[in-house]
């Protein structure tokens, strides 16, 4: 049995239009602070919740149309509902009994579908004059399809006992961990040893706790105090009950000793064992996660045993939940970095279990590259609304080539999840180079939730759908690669048929430069025009700007900079070094030589080459000027590492002056400066909209 949808309305932030989250055996939460994350584990919490007061409805559960005032509503509504489904039905290797609990339930949409349950919670508010109010709730299991609206006749009334075997284990995010684990252990460590069979043991341990026990207490001081005590409690108490005081020092039961079992941790710094509350908060929430896996681990043993009719008359004490399902608030509070891959991986094993499935919440990409892109869930706040909204990751069609690209990619780059803002770049050296141009702005790239991410170029459509899916700003940085192969007015094309894949109005976008309006048949032949056409070329990049789509021309970035800095670049180069032509000398002596030396003109064109590549061009579209700097391109950035030749250049740059910027450096700083002023006006201090 597992949990694969919950619906929400009216419940916290969640307003009057049906929520719908779906679940995988493990599901990542992520989003802003205040997006509603915590109100949709408490939804779950609210319906499988261990004891009565987690599953209480409170009047604070109901959600506040914005406006109003929490006393203008007379009457309101919420509901929870969760849909579960039944992989044992295919898979006869889980063993379960989910099935018979919940049968006479089942809901079928169509015949040979899978069958699947339907739990929902309802509850009213209504104003009586108290604080709190009246709230009436109710269980109800609901038989009809999920593509029909729910009718009362739908609705069978039940008590949460009927559904009390599926179970949520609740871990918050602020935590006492000191006296929770040591509450929560104490409840598990007992559920797992009163699933033990005492019988034939219990009256000889017995025996034996009762000898210690009066042995310790023949010891002449506490003889003594045992007297005194039974002397001056007679002296207040004159009633023929309890009248005798003893003291005890173990149990001589063994549902006492089981009740007061404790686990104790050694070898440590001193010459006895630690208890659990003193550990330190990072390894206490570590151990909870190992104690939570034990219970669940034994429970599937005792299904697996009775499943196989290997449990005997002496069957265990507790009967295993059809399902449990672990919910984590931010595992990684009180875990050091190092940790987290061990954190992870005990969740998951938690969440391979047959009955158990796992839900967390993270604002930390070291845990959220560790968990795959399908299955983590985006929190986000709409503005028009005031109300969450929740979206999965979008990733191309698991066949398409792209698929593993992408997913590889967000997986990677996990901080586009969390941002503001997202720049998409192509390689190293926009991750170098644009942090700290914005920077120089003033603009402080962590306060401003900005990230920068090499997502652009290849596949660059998935990611625009992915963020516009999210409703995540973003700008996108390519190469215009004049003159290289599948550059120029190739990139152009790609571009164009990008935005159209990613359903921009083609219409709209076919018009969208005055001078050269497209067909289709126009764009299918746009990379065979003449990269001369450097005019036109840069009337197109002009109007794309309008996308937000930005291109290093004529190049690429590292050329941008070389141009625009030419002497920081090649202050970077170490005395005695630099491109050299052999049996002439060094470049930087001979490129002022007028008539230019034959060597020279000849270098000249072989680092052309070697710029546009083999199959590009010869650099006729290139000034003279930009041409002699292909020889100190070739040498700077594509016989040294890139990052590095950057950062030394940039340690001797000063950013503070944008108007000094090159394009597009100084458009995508305005952008960043636009968006901030936005947000600022709207008021949002975690979300900026488009």
């Amino acid at each position: 049995m597992v949990l694969k949808k919950i619906k929400l309305k009216n419940f916290r932030c969640f307003g009057s239009d049906e929520t719908t989250i779906s679940f995988d055996d493990l599901t990542a939460f992520i989003g802003a602070n205040s997006t509603g994350k915590t109100a949709a584990m408490q939804a779950i919490v609210k319906l499988f919740g261990m004891n009565q007061s987690e599953r209480e409805i409170r009047r604070s559960d109901f959600h506040l149309t914005t406006n109003k005032s929490p006393d203008d509503d007379e009457t309101i509504t919420l509901s929870i509902e969760a849909v579960l489904e039944f992989p044992e039905l295919e898979d006869e290797s889980i063993p379960t009994d989910a099935v018979a609990h919940f049968f006479k339930y089942f809901v079928v949409d169509e015949k040979g579908q899978p069958p699947y349950l339907r739990i929902l919670l309802e509850s009213i508010y209504t104003k009586d004059g108290t604080i709190e109010g009246d709230v009436d709730t109710r269980y109800y299991f609901v038989t009809s399809s999920e593509k029909l609206a729910i009718e009362e006749t739908d609705k069978r009334p039940t008590r949460y006992s009927s559904f009390s075997t599926i179970r949520c284990i609740y871990v918050p995010a602020l935590r006492n961990t000191s006296e929770q684990l040591k509450n929560v252990s104490g409840t598990m460590l007992y559920r797992l040893l009163n699933s033990i069979d005492w019988e034939e043991s219990s009256a000889a341990l017995e025996g034996h706790m009762k000898k210690v026990n009066d042995e310790i207490v023949k010891v002449p001081g506490v003889s003594d105090l045992q007297d005194i005590l039974q002397g001056q409690w007679h002296g207040f108490h004159n009633d023929g009950r309890y009248t005798n005081t003893k003291i005890e020092f173990n149990s001589t039961d063994m549902e006492s000793a089981l009740k007061t079992a404790s686990i104790k941790f050694s070898p440590t710094e001193i010459p006895r064992d630690y208890e659990i509350n003193e550990l330190g908060d990072g390894l206490r929430s570590l151990f909870y996660f190992s104690l939570v896996n034990t219970l669940l681990r034994t429970e599937q043993k005792i299904l697996e045993s009775i499943e196989k009719g290997d449990i005997q008359a002496k069957a265990p004490k507790i009967t295993p939940p059809v399902l449990t399902i672990l919910v984590v608030e931010e595992p990684e509070n009180h875990i050091s970095p190092q940790l987290m891959g061990r954190v992870i991986k005990n969740i998951k094993d938690i969440a391979t279990i047959n009955n158990a499935q796992t839900v967390l919440s993270s604002h930390t990409p070291a845990i959220i590259k560790r968990i795959e892109a399908t299955k983590i869930r985006h929190f986000g706040y709409g503005n028009d609304q005031k109300c969450s909204k929740v979206m999965s990751v979008l990733l191309p069609k698991n066949e398409d080539v792209a698929y593993k690209y992408v997913k590889e990619a967000v997986e990677s780059y996990p901080e586009v999840y969390f941002a503001r803002l997202v720049i998409l770049g192509e390689g190293d050296s926009e991750m170098s180079l644009l942090p700290k141009v914005i920077e120089g702005a003033s603009e402080n790239i962590d306060v401003m939730g900005i990230s920068v991410a090499p997502l652009g170029g290849r596949h660059v459509n998935h990611f625009w759908r992915l963020l516009n899916q999210l409703e995540i700003p973003h700008i996108t940085l390519l190469d215009l690669d004049r003159e290289r192969n599948g550059g120029g007015w190739g990139r152009i094309k790609y571009v164009i048929k990008q935005l159209l894949e990613n359903g921009i109005d083609k219409s709209v976008l076919f018009n969208i430069n005055c001078n050269d309006k497209l067909t289709d048949d126009c764009l299918e032949k746009m990379h065979e025009r003449e990269q001369s056409r450097v005019t036109d070329m840069d009337s197109w990049i002009g109007c794309l700007e309008k996308y937000n789509i930005f291109f290093c021309a004529p190049l690429d970035l590292d050329f941008l900079m070389l141009e625009k800095y030419t002497e920081t670049y090649k202050a970077t180069i170490e005395k005695g070094h630099g491109p050299e032509i052999k049996g002439v000398g060094k470049v930087k002596d001979i490129e002022h030589c007028k008539p230019p030396k034959e060597e020279y003109t000849s270098r000249i064109k072989s680092s052309i080459k070697h710029t546009l590549k083999q199959e590009g061009g010869d650099g006729e579209t290139y000034s003279h000027e930009q041409q002699k700097l292909m020889v100190w391109y070739d040498y700077l950035f594509l016989n040294r590492s890139k990052p590095v030749t950057h950062l030394k250049a940039l340690s001797s740059l000063d950013f503070d002056d944008i108007a000094l910027y090159p394009e597009p450096l100084n458009k995508i700083v305005q952008y960043v400066k636009k968006c901030l002023l936005r947000e600022i006006q709207n008021g949002v201090g975690d979300n900026i909209t488009q």
